[in-house]
């Protein structure tokens, strides 16, 4: 089981004590039509599938903060007396986003609404930080050999595959078990975190050869970002990126679902070299392979506008074969004699001259 009772423990733990480096925050400056400044105006942000408000209040200079809010999208609400509600829907927050949005009230009674149209920030002012963020619709519809969530980080400025390490490990996981460089930094300085809880294995994870902790399924995964470069001091761990993964929460609604990926031999071609023959038709077979993926995930609300529960179970049963070839000494080559050897140049005596006819006298050689 590669995530399954343990993690789903943790994540409700983490309900009652939320991390903020896998969260984010709205500001901006609520003025009227005149452009001054509207002081104790209540800023509130809705989020869509939980329906669950935070509020706060404008500064004498206008300026309101709301967060940490978790990753969702949202709806916000200014209302003033004497002034009409404005709200502005489908605001997308990502993990340790600071979402700059500035308000304009217009003169009316709080009970009218005016709608804006939502728009995403063409410059981010909030935060110097390079990053990219690859959001649910990908992981669902892109083909993903391994199923791998950080196949897609390459799709970030500055990332590039592992290829020191060949040996894979599950997952499609290198031997060092990041798989990514950023820019430029070795792998082993990446930092990985679960909604903004420390997923660095600090043993390098040799059962299964990663640096991750914990890899989630993919179907468990709501969004990633990989924050390249200028991210703030609170992810001073390592020199290379931050991969923070935001885990899938409950809504309101209940949503679930359920897989198996096959992989096997039966739609595999032979290797280059595979010289193995397993029927006995004097072809060359692939290699044994059978791996199976399979899980499930459920989210649903426990108390409606005021709780949720997700739940992800996922296994990964995998049986292989491995052919190689090599070189054994023949029967002549065990008594010293290599005049029949192919490629063979002169034996060289280190005592000096050759050994003649490229045979190596017996007591020449030490009895064990």
């Amino acid at each position: 089981m590669r995530f399954g009772w343990g993690f789903l423990l943790l994540t409700l733990l983490a309900l009652c004590a939320p991390a903020q480096q896998d969260q984010g925050f709205i500001t901006g400056i609520v003025r009227d039509r005149s452009g001054g400044i509207l002081p104790d105006a209540a800023a509130t942000a809705r989020e869509l599938r939980t329906n669950i408000p935070f509020t706060a209040r404008t500064n004498q200079s206008g300026v309101y903060v709301l967060g940490p809010l978790k990753v969702g999208v949202y709806e916000l609400s200014v209302e003033r007396a004497g002034f009409k509600t404005a709200v502005l829907g489908g605001i997308e927050l990502h993990s340790s986003d600071r979402l700059g949005l500035d308000i304009e009230l217009e003169v009316g009674e709080i009970v009218e609404t005016v709608t804006v149209e939502a728009s995403t920030p063409i410059l981010v002012t909030e935060s110097a930080t390079l990053s990219y963020t690859v959001q649910r619709r990908p992981l669902e519809k892109l083909p993903l050999n391994g199923r791998s969530y950080q196949s897609l980080a390459l799709l970030s400025a500055g990332v590039a595959p592992e290829i020191a390490g060949r040996d894979r490990g599950p997952m499609g996981t290198s031997s060092f078990g990041n798989g990514l460089i950023v820019h430029g930094q070795p792998a082993l300085q990446n930092n990985f975190l679960i909604d903004g809880i420390d997923n660095n294995s600090t043993v390098m994870g040799l059962q299964d050869r990663k640096a991750q902790a914990v890899v989630p399924s993919l179907d468990a995964v709501q969004e990633f970002k990989v924050q390249t470069s200028n991210y703030s001091a609170e992810f001073g761990r390592n020199a290379g990126g931050v991969i923070q993964i935001s885990i899938r929460s409950g809504s309101n609604d209940f949503h679930g679902s359920a897989y198996e990926f096959i992989r096997n031999d039966v739609f595999d071609a032979r290797t280059a070299f595979g010289r193995n023959d397993r029927d006995g038709d004097g072809k060359a077979d692939p290699a044994v392979l059978r791996q199976n993926q399979f899980g499930a995930t459920l989210g649903g609300p426990v108390v409606r506008d005021r709780s949720f529960f997700f739940g992800s179970w996922e296994a990964w049963r995998v049986s292989r074969a491995q052919s190689d070839q090599v070189v054994v000494p023949t029967a002549l080559e065990k008594s010293k004699d290599f005049s029949g050897t192919r490629g063979l140049g002169e034996l060289r005596d280190p005592l000096g001259g050759l050994f003649p006819n490229r045979r190596i006298p017996a007591a020449r050689f030490d009895t064990v």
